[in-house]
């Protein structure tokens, strides 16, 4: 999160609601925990379904911005960022998954699920922001 706000990027936050399993608004389940450096500025989402664009907010706000491309990492590598992954395909995004940054509740499930999707490494990730970022910076040549 800190290498997306350090360029400027949205960090959208996804929650995800099942009052029977105490995970709601308000719960302490439902919380991030602290060691993530959430701002009240990042967009909340909340979903009820495995896939995060699925009868949600974000798709409008990531169009309002021009994003077409999506950087997933979270819980659940087998369930939610999956699906989330899958579902972003279907609307037309390009979506790659911070790799070594999913959690599962099976260690070979979630190296199975960053084996057969689109990763980037965090060190990738890093270059390619510093890349644009420079790139961004280049006036363009005059119109001829």
């Amino acid at each position: 999160m800190s290498l997306f706000r350090h360029y400027k990027l949205p960090v959208i936050r996804v929650y995800h609601s099942e009052p029977q399993w105490d995970l709601a608004p308000g719960t302490e389940g439902f919380a991030f925990d602290t060691v993530f450096k959430i701002e009240e500025s990042d967009p909340m989402v909340i979903k009820t379904y495995g896939n995060a664009l699925n009868k949600t907010n974000p798709d409008s706000l990531l169009q309002a911005k021009g994003i077409n491309t999506l950087f997933l990492c979270g819980l659940s590598a087998t369930g939610c960022v999956l699906a989330t992954y899958i579902g972003a395909n279907d609307h037309d995004y390009k979506v790659f998954i911070l790799k070594n940054a999913l959690l599962s509740h099976d260690a070979d499930l979630t190296k199975a699920v960053q084996e057969f999707t689109d990763t980037i490494s965090w060190d990738a990730m890093k270059l390619l922001l510093e890349t644009c970022s420079f790139y961004s910076r280049i006036p363009s040549p005059p119109a001829a």
